[in-house]
């Protein structure tokens, strides 16, 4: 858009001043002329550019949503700094590459819908029978083999990880974090981000605040209306991927099955208020009628659970 304006502007340049040169107008007068309609058209043009990008995506990126509370490096060196930790209280990586690369790769597809890629998101499969889902700021992002293993697509798949991405995106992992009980939990953390950046050592109150702030990411719960606020964003996240939304539908009737039984631990962490299933097909029939997308079911029992079994 920019180029074809910039050749209608030197067309119209050329012309306006042979025209005026014949009338004999001086050429400051030509030049003076000359630049105002220059002035208004490159404003047009960029009228023009800030209308494709909306129309290219109307929701802005994950981070140009809400206030942050820390500068976005912090919250990157914190997510760096942190991530070894809660890895090794959640039973380390699962060993199987084949299953982190598949599940990475669904993950990268629901950031490039969600941010553009704006994120350094990175999701890594936990070893633990634990049905967990659960991220740090700046990005990454865990799952649990036992959540896999109560899962059945790879749309499945994408609406744990969308709603995921939409928790870090909106904020929300940055709130529940700093108003964590304990002195100082997101600020101590980012002090000690800060030296493990550095390559300083790490005093023990150093440690101690990583340690508060991964206790504090798989232990204290989202309230209701960050829930709210993240199966609406991850409902758009999995259909911009190309994702079917029935299956968020499903991910969260499964969760309101699960109350009490096995998987409960998961919704310890994330709130399932009565009619959650409900909420979301509504919000899917309302946006997204009749709208179809990938399931992946053959593919998740082929590169999941097969492996997981194994």
């Amino acid at each position: 858009m920019l180029s074809l304006a910039k050749a209608r502007l030197r067309a119209s340049h050329d012309h306006a001043f042979a025209t005026a040169r014949q009338h004999g107008a001086p050429r400051s007068t030509v030049a003076h002329q000359q630049g105002r309609k220059e002035r208004r058209v490159r404003h047009l043009a960029c009228i023009g550019v800030g209308l494709a990008v909306l129309a290219a995506g109307c929701r802005p990126p994950p981070s140009a949503q809400r206030a942050r509370l820390l500068a976005p490096e912090q919250e990157v060196d914190i997510g760096r700094a942190a991530a070894p930790r809660l890895e090794e209280r959640l039973g380390g990586r699962l060993d199987a590459l084949a299953v982190q690369a598949y599940v990475r790769t669904v993950g990268e597809r629901i950031d490039r819908a969600a941010s553009g890629g704006e994120w350094p998101l990175r999701v890594t499969v936990l070893d633990s029978p634990r049905a967990g889902a659960f991220s740090l700021p700046g990005g990454p992002v865990f799952l649990t083999r036992g959540l896999l293993a109560l899962l059945d697509s790879e749309g499945a798949l994408a609406a744990v990880i969308a709603h995921q991405v939409a928790h870090a995106g909106a904020g929300h992992d940055l709130r529940r974090l700093g108003e964590a009980p304990g002195p100082r939990v997101l600020a101590d953390a980012a002090a000690a981000a800060a030296l493990v950046r550095e390559g300083a050592p790490l005093s023990p109150a150093a440690a101690a605040a990583l340690d508060r702030l991964v206790v504090a990411a798989t232990e204290v719960g989202y309230s209701a209306e960050m829930e709210a606020e993240a199966d609406a964003l991850a409902l758009d996240y999995m259909v911009a991927a190309g994702y079917h939304p029935g299956e968020m539908v499903r991910v969260a009737a499964l969760f309101e099955s699960m109350q009490g039984g096995q998987g409960s631990e998961f919704l310890g962490v994330h709130a399932n208020p009565a009619g959650r299933a409900a909420g979301i097909s509504a919000a899917a029939g309302r946006k997204y009628l009749d709208r179809g997308g990938r399931i992946g079911r053959p593919e998740y029992q082929r590169e999941v659970l097969a492996r997981l079994k194994s």
